[in-house]
C-alpha cells in the first residue's frame, strides 16, 4: 500500500463500505489486544495483515489509487 494515489474517479459506495469495515475491524483487533494483560503483537499483526490481505480491501483500496507497489 506504499505507492502513490493515482485515482481518476470518485471511488463506488461498495469500496467506501468496504474499508470502513476493514478500519472498524482493525481497530476492535486493536482494542482487544490493549485489553489483554499481555498483548500478542505477533497474532495481532497477523490478524491485521488478513485484513489488508483480503481481496474485498485490496480492490477497494485501488479504487481509492493505492496498490501494493
Amino acid at each position: 500500500m506504499a505507492g502513490k494515489p493515482t485515482a481518476v474517479g470518485p471511488p463506488s459506495d461498495s469500496a467506501v463500505l468496504v474499508l470502513a469495515e476493514a478500519i472498524c475491524d482493525a481497530q476492535l483487533i486493536i482494542a482487544e489486544s490493549f485489553e489483554q494483560d499481555l498483548p500478542d503483537a505477533p497474532r495481532t499483526l497477523y490478524k491485521l495483515r488478513v485484513i489488508l490481505e483480503d481481496q474485498a480491501v485490496i480492490e477497494a483500496l485501488k479504487e481509492f489509487g493505492y496498490t501494493k507497489d
